[in-house]
Protein backbone atom coordinates (compact mmCIF):
# COMPACT_ATOMS: atom_id res chain seq x y z
CA UNK A 1 0.00 0.00 0.00
CA UNK A 2 2.69 2.53 0.22
CA UNK A 3 4.06 2.30 -3.58
CA UNK A 4 1.89 4.91 -4.27
CA UNK A 5 2.95 7.51 -2.05
CA UNK A 6 6.91 6.82 -2.29
CA UNK A 7 6.38 7.48 -5.76
CA UNK A 8 4.68 10.56 -5.29
CA UNK A 9 7.53 11.74 -2.75
CA UNK A 10 10.08 10.55 -4.40
CA UNK A 11 13.18 8.83 -2.69
CA UNK A 12 12.14 10.43 0.87
CA UNK A 13 12.57 8.08 2.80
CA UNK A 14 16.74 7.47 1.24
CA UNK A 15 16.63 11.27 1.32
CA UNK A 16 15.70 12.31 4.92
CA UNK A 17 17.30 9.29 6.97
CA UNK A 18 16.67 9.45 10.81
CA UNK A 19 19.34 10.70 12.97
CA UNK A 20 19.32 11.51 16.54
CA UNK A 21 18.20 14.99 17.64
CA UNK A 22 18.87 16.18 21.36
CA UNK A 23 15.80 16.92 23.13
CA UNK A 24 14.56 20.07 23.14
CA UNK A 25 13.24 22.06 26.13
CA UNK A 26 9.74 21.96 25.03
CA UNK A 27 6.99 19.35 22.96
CA UNK A 28 3.90 19.83 22.21
CA UNK A 29 1.74 17.04 21.42
CA UNK A 30 -1.54 16.80 19.15
CA UNK A 31 -3.61 14.01 19.20
CA UNK A 32 -6.38 14.11 17.15
CA UNK A 33 -8.48 11.14 15.77
CA UNK A 34 -8.98 12.01 12.11
CA UNK A 35 -5.90 13.52 10.05
CA UNK A 36 -7.73 16.93 9.19
CA UNK A 37 -8.86 17.70 12.94
CA UNK A 38 -5.35 19.32 13.76
CA UNK A 39 -5.66 21.71 10.71
CA UNK A 40 -9.51 22.55 11.35
CA UNK A 41 -9.18 22.66 15.04
CA UNK A 42 -6.17 23.60 16.22
CA UNK A 43 -4.61 25.91 14.04
CA UNK A 44 -2.64 28.43 13.76
CA UNK A 45 -1.53 26.69 17.14
CA UNK A 46 -0.16 23.93 15.59
CA UNK A 47 1.32 25.96 12.96
CA UNK A 48 3.18 28.11 15.45
CA UNK A 49 4.32 25.19 17.14
CA UNK A 50 6.03 23.37 14.05
CA UNK A 51 7.46 26.53 13.32
CA UNK A 52 9.08 27.33 17.10
CA UNK A 53 13.10 26.30 16.18
CA UNK A 54 13.25 25.53 20.06
CA UNK A 55 10.39 22.86 20.62
CA UNK A 56 9.34 19.38 19.27
CA UNK A 57 5.95 19.43 17.69
CA UNK A 58 4.33 15.58 17.51
CA UNK A 59 0.97 14.95 15.82
CA UNK A 60 -0.74 11.96 16.85
CA UNK A 61 -3.58 10.52 14.62
CA UNK A 62 -5.10 6.89 15.88
CA UNK A 63 -7.90 6.49 13.16
CA UNK A 64 -7.54 5.85 9.65
CA UNK A 65 -10.65 8.22 8.80
CA UNK A 66 -11.55 5.70 6.36
CA UNK A 67 -15.19 6.10 6.88
CA UNK A 68 -15.87 2.63 6.76
CA UNK A 69 -14.07 1.74 3.40
CA UNK A 70 -10.69 0.40 5.37
CA UNK A 71 -7.59 0.22 2.85
CA UNK A 72 -10.79 -0.90 0.17
CA UNK A 73 -10.51 2.17 -3.12
CA UNK A 74 -14.02 2.27 -3.19
CA UNK A 75 -13.60 2.85 -6.96
CA UNK A 76 -11.07 5.49 -6.84
CA UNK A 77 -7.22 5.24 -7.13
CA UNK A 78 -6.12 5.10 -3.72
CA UNK A 79 -7.48 3.74 -0.23
CA UNK A 80 -9.45 7.26 1.40
CA UNK A 81 -7.09 6.81 4.27
CA UNK A 82 -4.14 7.32 2.38
CA UNK A 83 -5.74 10.22 0.84
CA UNK A 84 -6.27 11.91 4.12
CA UNK A 85 -3.03 10.79 5.25
CA UNK A 86 -1.38 12.90 2.22
CA UNK A 87 -3.24 15.60 3.46
CA UNK A 88 -1.86 15.51 6.66
CA UNK A 89 1.67 15.01 5.42
CA UNK A 90 1.48 17.81 2.81
CA UNK A 91 -0.05 20.28 5.11
CA UNK A 92 3.19 19.82 7.43
CA UNK A 93 5.75 19.76 4.87
CA UNK A 94 4.11 23.21 3.82
CA UNK A 95 4.48 24.65 6.93
CA UNK A 96 7.91 23.58 7.35
CA UNK A 97 8.85 24.98 4.25
CA UNK A 98 6.77 28.60 5.02
CA UNK A 99 8.93 31.76 5.77
CA UNK A 100 11.25 31.56 3.00
CA UNK A 101 12.82 27.98 3.66
CA UNK A 102 15.18 26.91 1.01
CA UNK A 103 15.35 23.07 0.00
CA UNK A 104 12.83 20.38 -0.62
CA UNK A 105 10.89 19.46 2.71
CA UNK A 106 11.78 16.01 3.46
CA UNK A 107 9.84 13.70 5.82
CA UNK A 108 11.99 10.13 6.86
CA UNK A 109 9.30 7.44 7.38
CA UNK A 110 9.54 4.58 9.55
CA UNK A 111 7.83 1.68 11.79
CA UNK A 112 8.16 2.03 14.90
CA UNK A 113 8.13 -0.48 17.97
CA UNK A 114 5.74 1.38 20.79
CA UNK A 115 4.86 -0.74 23.50
CA UNK A 116 4.87 -3.57 21.18
CA UNK A 117 2.33 -1.92 18.76
CA UNK A 118 3.79 -1.16 15.27
CA UNK A 119 3.44 2.48 14.61
CA UNK A 120 3.61 4.56 11.08
CA UNK A 121 6.31 7.58 11.80
CA UNK A 122 7.23 10.22 9.62
CA UNK A 123 9.85 12.94 10.81
CA UNK A 124 11.44 15.73 9.80
CA UNK A 125 15.27 16.49 8.91
CA UNK A 126 15.79 18.33 12.19
CA UNK A 127 13.58 16.12 14.21
CA UNK A 128 11.18 18.99 15.34
CA UNK A 129 8.62 17.82 13.13
CA UNK A 130 7.00 14.33 14.14
CA UNK A 131 3.85 12.38 12.69
CA UNK A 132 2.47 9.39 13.66
CA UNK A 133 -0.74 7.10 12.06
CA UNK A 134 -2.55 4.58 14.47
CA UNK A 135 -4.59 3.51 11.71
CA UNK A 136 -7.43 2.46 13.63
CA UNK A 137 -10.79 1.99 12.00
CA UNK A 138 -13.10 5.24 11.89
CA UNK A 139 -16.00 4.62 14.60
CA UNK A 140 -18.43 6.93 12.78
CA UNK A 141 -19.64 9.94 14.88
CA UNK A 142 -21.85 7.75 17.31
CA UNK A 143 -19.19 5.61 18.15
CA UNK A 144 -21.11 2.16 16.37
CA UNK A 145 -18.31 1.83 13.83
CA UNK A 146 -19.11 0.40 10.01
CA UNK A 147 -19.86 -3.32 9.57
CA UNK A 148 -17.36 -3.55 6.43
CA UNK A 149 -14.59 -2.90 9.10
CA UNK A 150 -16.00 -5.14 12.16
CA UNK A 151 -18.19 -2.51 13.50
CA UNK A 152 -15.01 -1.70 15.79
CA UNK A 153 -14.23 1.80 17.32
CA UNK A 154 -12.59 3.33 19.97
CA UNK A 155 -15.46 3.95 22.10
CA UNK A 156 -16.14 0.17 22.08
CA UNK A 157 -12.39 -0.56 23.02
CA UNK A 158 -13.42 2.07 26.38
CA UNK A 159 -16.84 0.82 26.86
CA UNK A 160 -17.54 -2.70 25.92
CA UNK A 161 -13.56 -4.01 25.84
CA UNK A 162 -13.59 -4.67 22.43
CA UNK A 163 -10.61 -5.09 21.02
CA UNK A 164 -9.27 -3.10 18.14
CA UNK A 165 -7.14 -3.35 14.92
CA UNK A 166 -5.70 -1.23 12.81
CA UNK A 167 -7.05 -1.22 9.02
CA UNK A 168 -3.78 -2.41 7.27
CA UNK A 169 -3.03 -4.65 9.81
CA UNK A 170 -0.50 -3.68 11.74
CA UNK A 171 -1.30 -4.09 14.94
CA UNK A 172 -4.59 -4.92 17.37
CA UNK A 173 -5.38 -3.49 20.64
CA UNK A 174 -6.30 -5.83 23.24
CA UNK A 175 -7.77 -3.41 26.13
CA UNK A 176 -8.48 0.34 26.83
CA UNK A 177 -5.21 -0.08 28.92
CA UNK A 178 -3.30 -1.20 26.04
CA UNK A 179 -3.84 1.72 23.94
CA UNK A 180 -3.34 4.05 26.66
CA UNK A 181 -0.44 2.41 27.81
CA UNK A 182 0.89 2.59 24.17
CA UNK A 183 0.16 6.54 23.66
CA UNK A 184 2.08 6.87 27.42
CA UNK A 185 5.09 5.31 26.15
CA UNK A 186 4.70 7.26 22.70
CA UNK A 187 5.16 10.30 25.13
CA UNK A 188 7.83 9.51 27.24
CA UNK A 189 10.07 8.81 24.01
CA UNK A 190 9.12 11.76 22.22
CA UNK A 191 9.35 14.16 24.97
CA UNK A 192 12.06 12.50 27.28
CA UNK A 193 14.56 15.45 28.14
CA UNK A 194 11.75 18.23 27.66
CA UNK A 195 11.14 20.67 30.33
CA UNK A 196 7.51 21.42 29.09
CA UNK A 197 5.54 19.68 27.50
CA UNK A 198 1.58 20.07 26.29
CA UNK A 199 -0.96 17.85 24.96
CA UNK A 200 -3.47 19.63 22.45
CA UNK A 201 -6.93 17.63 22.71
CA UNK A 202 -10.64 17.73 21.84
CA UNK A 203 -12.59 19.09 25.07
CA UNK A 204 -14.33 16.60 26.75
CA UNK A 205 -16.56 18.97 28.44
CA UNK A 206 -19.92 18.43 26.74
CA UNK A 207 -21.29 22.07 27.97
CA UNK A 208 -17.74 23.65 26.63
CA UNK A 209 -17.67 21.25 23.38
CA UNK A 210 -21.08 19.44 22.51
CA UNK A 211 -22.35 17.35 19.63
CA UNK A 212 -18.60 16.11 19.29
CA UNK A 213 -17.39 12.97 17.14
CA UNK A 214 -17.45 9.92 19.24
CA UNK A 215 -13.84 8.87 18.10
CA UNK A 216 -12.35 12.86 18.62
CA UNK A 217 -13.80 12.68 22.43
CA UNK A 218 -12.51 8.99 23.09
CA UNK A 219 -8.89 9.89 21.18
CA UNK A 220 -8.78 12.56 23.98
CA UNK A 221 -9.75 9.97 26.81
CA UNK A 222 -7.24 7.97 26.18
CA UNK A 223 -5.00 10.16 26.06
CA UNK A 224 -5.82 12.03 29.24
CA UNK A 225 -5.77 8.58 30.81
CA UNK A 226 -1.88 8.21 29.29
CA UNK A 227 -1.04 11.62 30.59
CA UNK A 228 -1.38 10.46 34.26
CA UNK A 229 0.67 7.52 32.85
CA UNK A 230 3.43 9.61 32.55
CA UNK A 231 3.68 12.77 34.60
CA UNK A 232 0.58 15.69 35.96
CA UNK A 233 3.08 18.02 34.93
CA UNK A 234 1.90 17.81 31.45
CA UNK A 235 -0.01 20.72 30.62
CA UNK A 236 -3.61 20.14 28.49
CA UNK A 237 -5.32 22.36 25.76
CA UNK A 238 -8.51 21.75 24.94
CA UNK A 239 -10.27 22.81 21.91
CA UNK A 240 -14.10 23.40 20.97
CA UNK A 241 -14.51 21.29 17.70
CA UNK A 242 -17.85 20.75 15.13
CA UNK A 243 -19.49 23.41 17.61
CA UNK A 244 -17.28 25.87 16.87
CA UNK A 245 -19.32 26.38 13.72
CA UNK A 246 -22.21 28.08 15.91
CA UNK A 247 -19.82 30.39 17.36
CA UNK A 248 -18.54 33.95 15.94
CA UNK A 249 -15.89 33.78 13.93
CA UNK A 250 -12.51 34.45 16.26
CA UNK A 251 -9.86 34.78 14.13
CA UNK A 252 -8.74 36.99 11.21
CA UNK A 253 -5.18 38.66 9.25
CA UNK A 254 -2.77 36.70 9.46
CA UNK A 255 -4.15 33.69 11.75
CA UNK A 256 -7.01 33.14 9.18
CA UNK A 257 -4.51 33.41 6.15
CA UNK A 258 -2.13 30.66 8.27
CA UNK A 259 -5.55 28.34 8.55
CA UNK A 260 -6.44 28.67 4.75
CA UNK A 261 -3.15 27.88 3.34
CA UNK A 262 -2.19 24.80 5.88
CA UNK A 263 -6.07 23.62 4.80
CA UNK A 264 -5.32 24.68 1.18
CA UNK A 265 -2.14 22.37 1.41
CA UNK A 266 -4.14 19.60 3.13
CA UNK A 267 -7.23 19.04 0.45
CA UNK A 268 -4.73 19.44 -2.52
CA UNK A 269 -3.60 15.92 -0.90
CA UNK A 270 -6.77 14.87 -0.69
CA UNK A 271 -7.89 15.68 -4.25
CA UNK A 272 -4.60 14.64 -5.80
CA UNK A 273 -5.16 10.70 -4.22
CA UNK A 274 -8.54 11.05 -6.59
CA UNK A 275 -11.03 12.03 -3.37
CA UNK A 276 -13.27 14.76 -3.45
CA UNK A 277 -11.36 17.78 -1.87
CA UNK A 278 -12.58 19.08 1.35
CA UNK A 279 -11.82 22.80 -0.05
CA UNK A 280 -15.58 23.68 0.38
CA UNK A 281 -18.36 25.31 2.68
CA UNK A 282 -18.68 22.98 4.90
CA UNK A 283 -15.30 22.32 6.68
CA UNK A 284 -14.20 25.42 5.45
CA UNK A 285 -16.35 27.41 8.37
CA UNK A 286 -13.96 26.18 10.73
CA UNK A 287 -11.52 28.29 9.45
CA UNK A 288 -11.91 31.43 11.23
CA UNK A 289 -12.62 29.65 14.42
CA UNK A 290 -10.34 28.46 17.20
CA UNK A 291 -11.60 28.23 20.76
CA UNK A 292 -10.10 26.09 23.45
CA UNK A 293 -9.12 26.50 27.44
CA UNK A 294 -5.95 25.81 29.30
CA UNK A 295 -5.76 23.41 31.90
CA UNK A 296 -1.63 23.73 33.22
CA UNK A 297 -0.05 20.81 34.64
CA UNK A 298 1.16 20.33 38.02
CA UNK A 299 5.00 19.54 39.36
CA UNK A 300 8.16 19.32 37.21
CA UNK A 301 8.55 17.04 33.50
CA UNK A 302 11.48 14.69 34.58
CA UNK A 303 11.01 11.51 32.24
Amino acid sequence: MKAPRLMLYGLLSLAAPLVAVAAPPSTSFFVVAHADDWQLFMNPNAYRDLRNANARTVIVHTTAGDAGAGTGRVGRQQPFYLAREEGALRALRFIKSADGALGQQTLGEETRTVNGHALTRFASTDGLAVMYFLRLPDGQPSGSGYAATGSQSIRKLKTDGKPISAVDGSTTYRSWEDLTATLAQLIRQEASGSRSVWVNIADTDTTENPGDHSDHIHTSLAIQDARLKVSTCINRALFVEYATQNKPATLTGEDLVINAAVWGATTSGIADFDHASTFEPGHNVWLSRNVLRTLGGTGHCTF
